[in-house]
């Protein structure tokens, strides 16, 4: 006996098809946004204010002992170097607070630029 298909179960397994891929190609994206979050040009500044806060304090070396933390005007001249102001500043590190992601992919170009200046 020959199956028989209607329009109506073609109809539903092409909608069923549809929505399934459409899901996976949004949900796919949002994992890969996910993994690898963009960093701001303020992301840059404070990874290039950190690696030299890092360096300054001695931390940035493990071999060598670290020194007593920088005086606050040499956080301020930092700051000003970097072109951020204290209030972006604090901004910042509540963002990464708040995106452990974020805060991955700023510590993982920071430890880039502190291999690039101490080879």
């Amino acid at each position: 006996m020959p199956r028989i298909i209607s329009r109506t179960s073609v109809f539903r397994r092409s909608v069923f098809l549809a929505v399934l891929c459409s899901f996976l190609l949004v949900f796919g994206q949002g994992c890969d946004r996910a993994r690898h979050p963009e960093m701001a040009a303020s992301d840059s500044l404070f990874t290039a204010f950190y690696a030299d806060y890092l360096l300054l304090s001695g931390l940035a070396d493990p071999a060598g002992p670290a020194t007593a933390a920088p005086a606050a005007r040499e956080i301020d001249a930092l700051l000003i170097q970097h072109t951020l102001s204290p209030g972006e500043f604090k901004k910042l590190v509540e963002r990464y607070r708040s995106r452990p992601d974020l805060w991955r992919v700023v510590l993982d170009e920071i430890r880039s630029k502190l291999k690039k200046r101490q080879s």
